[in-house]
């Protein structure tokens, strides 16, 4: 399973920590969204240690499951450098053009 993280955080502080939590677990697809493949134990963890960031008041994350066969369609430049390995289908893409 992977997940789309987006989030919407007023606080510079609070901001670099959300940024810091998602670069360690995910690819940046767009300046606060996120794709991250995580399984949904893992996911429950990066949620627990997220909520200890924000401010719910003030701040906007959102997190989205995709199956493992989701896929999606990308126009521009390329999200990630080419020789990414999807861990859960374990399908190499020798270049984001690859996808469906």
């Amino acid at each position: 399973m992977s997940w789309l993280l987006a989030y919407d955080v007023a606080c510079p502080r609070r901001w670099r920590a959300v940024h810091g939590l998602a670069s360690d677990h995910g690819h940046r697809l767009q300046y606060s969204l996120w794709w991250l493949p995580l399984s949904r134990l893992e996911m429950d963890r990066l949620w627990r240690d997220l909520a200890k960031c924000i401010d719910p008041a003030a701040d906007d994350v959102r997190a989205y499951p995709f199956p493992n066969d989701a896929w999606c369609r990308l126009w521009g430049a390329p999200p990630w450098g080419d020789g990414v390995v999807d861990r859960f289908s374990m399908r190499f893409s020798a270049s984001w053009r690859d996808r469906p």
